[in-house]
């Protein structure tokens, strides 16, 4: 370092003492907000005074207490009586505007009631068995090709296990796409052929 950048710059031993004094989470902020406001007062009165401002900043920054570092928040008994009082103000809220307590009571209930028979609904179709007896029996039963993916069953193999005793019984089913006319328009239906 130059004699002209010591002069012109910060004080250097006060840096230091700054850089001891602030704790860890504020100390970049700090010190970048006083060299920004160092190099604005230098602007304006030149850098003797500037530094001079500089050391009076340090030695406040060192005989003022520097606050405790938030703990962050009390869930103790705190919290339950804040809890309370949030919930007598909107006791009253409700007490006053008896038209705005009907309107959520009744949007609260739509919901819960809508919540509760789509469920209804979706538990019977996705997770029920099926209407039938002994449904725990039924099997689907599908062909592996030379590439190991899913394929058909061909007839002669549902044949074999129609005869075969390892099933009770057997059916097998295919797809069918039939094209539905009346001689001017026609309608392309989706369809399965079962035996």
């Amino acid at each position: 370092m130059s004699h002209d950048s010591i002069s012109t710059g910060p004080p250097w031993l006060a840096l230091r003492i700054l850089a001891w004094r602030v704790p860890e989470p504020d100390r970049e902020y700090f010190i970048g907000d006083l060299l920004e406001a160092f190099a604005e007062e230098a602007a304006r009165g030149g850098a003797p005074r500037a530094r001079r401002w500089f050391w009076r900043e340090t030695l406040h920054v060192l005989i003022t207490r520097w606050p405790a570092p938030d703990a962050g928040p009390d869930f103790s008994q705190e919290a339950s009586v804040s809890f309370f009082h949030s919930a007598r103000v909107a006791l009253r809220s409700l007490v006053r505007a008896p038209a705005l307590a009907a309107l959520m009571v009744f949007t609260l209930g739509l919901g819960i009631g809508a919540t509760t028979s789509v469920y209804s609904v979706a538990r019977a179709a996705l997770f029920g068995e099926p209407p039938y007896p002994q449904s725990e029996r039924v099997v689907l039963v599908w062909e592996r090709g030379s590439d190991g993916n899913e394929s058909n069953v061909g007839y002669f193999t549902f044949e074999d296990l129609s005869r075969d005793s390892v099933f009770e019984s057997a059916a097998a089913m295919s797809y069918w796409t039939p094209t539905l006319s009346n001689g001017t328009e026609t309608t392309r239906l989706a369809g399965q052929r079962v035996t």
